[in-house]
Parts: C-alpha cells; sequence; structure tokens
C-alpha cells in the first residue's frame, strides 16, 4: 500500500482524479463491454479532455 498519495487535482466531469505532473488526460464513460475468453472489448465516449502542457518525448541526446 502506497504511504504518500501523488499529487493530484479533481477531475471535472467524472468522479476521480488526474495526476498533477500529467501532459493531458481523456474523461471517458464506459458504453459497452464485451468479454469472450481471449480479448475484451471496451467502447468509451469521451466526456471531457484536458491538456497541461505539450509531451516532448523521450530524447536521450544531449542538448547543447
Amino acid at each position: 500500500m502506497y504511504k504518500e498519495v501523488p499529487g493530484h487535482f479533481p477531475a471535472r466531469v467524472i468522479p476521480g482524479a488526474v495526476l498533477e505532473g500529467t501532459c493531458s488526460w481523456l474523461e471517458m464513460a464506459l458504453i459497452s463491454l464485451k468479454a469472450p475468453e481471449e480479448r475484451a472489448e471496451l467502447r468509451c465516449q469521451v466526456l471531457h479532455k484536458g491538456r497541461k502542457k505539450d509531451f516532448l518525448g523521450f530524447c536521450r541526446l544531449a542538448v547543447p
């Protein structure tokens, strides 16, 4: 069990939280669920899109 809760703020549309350090997030509602034995299929509807900053990727090159 975690001893500390990471920084977060409330989601806007759904009950839940968004991690403080995230670049962007989607708040979704489950529309349908098909769960056969091999592979589950979940269909969702996006209720809200949030964005704080651009994701610049994982670049291992040194920048002068």
